[in-house]
C-alpha cells in the first residue's frame, strides 16, 4: 500500500533498492538531514532528521525494514519504525498471489506510542507491466492500552510506459471501537482512500509523485486530500542527495498525525548504486528473434565485453553465459512467444537492464527489462 510514505513526514524517502530478486541480495542504507516540519501536537520548526532502511530480497520474498526518527525541539522528538514483508507467487501467470504482513509503531516525547500489525492477502491480475490488484486484509492496532480492530479492503492498477510507472490505489479501511478493561473511550472509523501516483526510475536519478483524496465516513477520522514528491540523485555509488516535501493526512491505524514538511537529506548506501554520472543510454542493447529451427535466440550487443550473461524468467533466473557472434552475444533455446523478464551483467560486474529495454518492477521490487520473444 502506498500510504507507508507517510513515513515522510519525518524527512527521509523510503524505497527498496532495485536489488534482482533471484540473486537474493539486500541493501543497507542510511539518511541524515533536516526538514522543516509541521505537524499535529508539535509547534512549527526545522528539524533534524535521521533514518535507517533494511531491504533483502529472494526469489518468493521479500523484507523491508526502516527507523526514522525528528528532533523538532530540544526536549520534542517523534520516532516511527517498520516492518514489512511478503510472500509471492513467483510464476508468470495472468492471476498471481501474495501474502503480505507489516509491523508498525510510532511515538512522540511524552506520549505513550502507537503499535498495529496487519496481513493482506491479495491477488495481481495482469502483466508485469500493466495491470490490477486486489485483496482482504485486517489486524489489530493499540494506544496507551486501547485496542481496536482493523479491516481493509485493497484495489488498484499500474501500467508502464518506458521507464514511468503509473498507478492509483483505493482502500476501504473500517477501525473497530478502542476497548479499555471492557470500556470503550472511542469510536471506530470507516474511510476510503484513493491515490494516484508515478514513478521515473532513469539510472542515478529517481522521481515520484503522488497525490490522494479521503473520504471519511464514520468516526473520529477527518477527510481532505494529501500530496507528495520526492527525488534521489545519486552523486556517487554510496551516497544520494533526498529531496522530498509534501503534506499528509492523520494515518488513525499506525497513530501518525498530519503533518507538512519539507526536507533534504544525505542517503548512505552499502552496496553500490548507479550514479547520475553514468548514461542510461549506454550499455549493451537487447533484442529477440525467432530462428528457422523454431528457437529463440537472445542477443546482447556489447562489442568490448570479454563475458556477457543474461538472467531471465526463461532460464529459472539462474544466470546463463552467452556465445559471442561478432559484435553480439547469443544465447538460443526454446522460449515461447511473449513478453520475458531479463536482465545483463557485463563481465562479472552488476546485473541491469539493457537501456533499450522498458523496464519495470516485479512483484518483489527488484527492477529487469521486457523482451518481446516473437
Amino acid at each position: 500500500m502506498r500510504r507507508v510514505r507517510l513515513i515522510l513526514l519525518v524527512g527521509s524517502v523510503v524505497a527498496l533498492r532495485p536489488v534482482h530478486a533471484q540473486l537474493s541480495q539486500w541493501q543497507l542504507s542510511g539518511d541524515a538531514g533536516v526538514s522543516h516540519l509541521r505537524q499535529t501536537g508539535i509547534p512549527e520548526s526545522n528539524a533534524l532528521t535521521f533514518g535507517g532502511t533494511f531491504d533483502a530480497v529472494g526469489e518468493r520474498a521479500f523484507l523491508h525494514s526502516s527507523l526514522l526518527t525528528a528532533r523538532a525541539t530540544e526536549n520534542r522528538w517523534t520516532g516511527q519504525g517498520l516492518i514489512t514483508g511478503a510472500v509471492v507467487d513467483p510464476s508468470m501467470r495472468p492471476i498471481r498471489w501474495e501474502l503480505t504482513g507489516t509491523l508498525s509503531a510510532f511515538g512522540q516525547s511524552n506520549e505513550r506510542p502507537t503499535s498495529s500489525g496487519e496481513a493482506a492477502a491479495r491477488l495481481r491480475v495482469g502483466s508485469l507491466a500493466n495491470g490490477a490488484i486486489v485483496g482482504v486484509g485486517g489486524g489489530a492496532t493499540t494506544h496507551a492500552g486501547a485496542a481496536a480492530s482493523i479491516s481493509r479492503l485493497l484495489g488498484g492498477a499500474y501500467a508502464s510506459a518506458g521507464a514511468h510507472r503509473f498507478g492509483v490505489d483505493l482502500s476501504l479501511t473500517r477501525t473497530g471501537s478502542q476497548t479499555v478493561n471492557r470500556v470503550v473511550p472511542l469510536e471506530g472509523s470507516t474511510y476510503l482512500d484513493g491515490a494516484a501516483w508515478w514513478r521515473l526510475e532513469l539510472g542515478g536519478l529517481s522521481l515520484g509523485a503522488t497525490a490522494g483524496v479521503r473520504d471519511a465516513q464514520r468516526g473520529i477520522v477527518t477527510g481532505g486530500a494529501w500530496a507528495s514528491a520526492d527525488a534521489s540523485l545519486w552523486l556517487t555509488p554510496h551516497s544520494a542527495l533526498v529531496l522530498s516535501a509534501g503534506r499528509t493526512l492523520e494515518d488513525a491505524v499506525r497513530g501518525v498525525p498530519s503533518a507538512t514538511y519539507a526536507s533534504v537529506a544525505i542517503r548512505l548506501a552499502v552496496r553500490p548504486h548507479v550514479t547520475l554520472r553514468r548514461r542510461v543510454v549506454a550499455g549493451p542493447r537487447a533484442r529477440a528473434r525467432r530462428a528457422a529451427s523454431g528457437e529463440a535466440i537472445v542477443e546482447v550487443f556489447a562489442p568490448r565485453a570479454s563475458r556477457v550473461e543474461i538472467a531471465a524468467d526463461f532460464t529459472g533466473w539462474a544466470p546463463v553465459s552467452l556465445a559471442r557472434s561478432d559484435d553480439a552475444w547469443q544465447l538460443s533455446r526454446p522460449v515461447a512467444a511473449g513478453a520475458h523478464r531479463i536482465t545483463v551483467r557485463i563481465d562479472g560486474g552488476e546485473w541491469i537492464v539493457p537501456p533499450n529495454l522498458p523496464k519495470v518492477e516485479d512483484d518483489l521490487g527488484s527492477s529487469a527489462g521486457v523482451i518481446i520473444i516473437p
